[in-house]
């Protein structure tokens, strides 16, 4: 569970790697083209480095994690110096670095059937639940393998006590992250003139599903620490 939580930390190769959920825009720039029917020059930004949210330039993709999030353009990429809970707003972080000369194109494309793709509420509020769920239920993970180790029965109740804990906040946090992402893969099947895609996708990551496997093994720990709870004798 630890790895699912570095996640995009910072844009080094191990953190970049891990990731709840991926924006991938790298194909929109085709997209739009066919919906305006011009090539849209200086649709993306080349500097990797360069902050975010300032509508200077797309990048090639946004990655979430659980703390912070990421723009990546094909020459490296940039955080954000969120305060945690990080929010997933897929949208707004596409007009945020739209150039100023395609806002109103990009922000009109997205049809209103995508409307949890575009709720602000839906994505931040509830992605910001999650990601606390997360975290909660990694730290009560931690301290039942710490408590676990040490043979006493008062311990063996706590790490009970914790892996309970540890079971249901990471079973809702990544059920919510979950729905989320499901709601919002919408976008993935629109299409412009044409019949062409769009060129927007969203997709899990391999944090949640290292999520997923935390839940597991959260589940699996709580009937060994229940047991030796009740049968254990100094």
């Amino acid at each position: 569970m630890v790895f699912a939580i570095i996640g995009q930390v910072n844009p080094t190769s191990l953190p970049k790697s891990i990731y709840m959920v991926k924006l991938d825009v790298a194909a929109y720039g085709a997209g739009l083209q066919n919906a305006m029917k011009s090539a849209p020059n200086g649709l993306y930004m080349t500097n990797g480095s360069a902050p975010l949210g300032k509508n200077t330039g797309l990048r090639q993709e946004y990655r979430w994690g659980v703390l912070n999030s990421c723009g990546y353009a094909k020459e490296g990429g940039v955080c954000n110096s969120t305060r945690f809970p990080v929010e997933f707003q897929p949208l707004e972080t596409i007009l945020s670095d739209t150039p100023m000369k395609f806002f109103i194109q990009t922000n009109d494309i997205i049809p209103d059937e995508a409307d949890k793709f575009r709720s602000e509420s839906f994505n931040g509020n509830l992605s910001k639940v999650g990601s606390v769920l997360m975290v909660v239920g990694g730290a009560a993970a931690l301290l039942a393998l710490i408590f676990g180790v040490i043979p006493n029965r008062l311990t063996f109740a706590v790490s009970t006590v914790m892996s309970i804990i540890a079971t249901l906040t990471l079973l809702i946090g990544a059920a919510i992250w979950t729905a989320i992402i499901k709601q919002d893969e919408f976008i993935n099947k629109v299409q412009v003139e044409g019949k062409k895609p769009l060129g927007i996708i969203v997709s899990s990551g391999p944090a949640l599903y290292l999520t997923w496997v935390a839940f597991a093994f959260s589940l699996l720990s709580v009937a060994p620490y229940l047991i030796s709870c009740c049968t254990y004798r100094k």
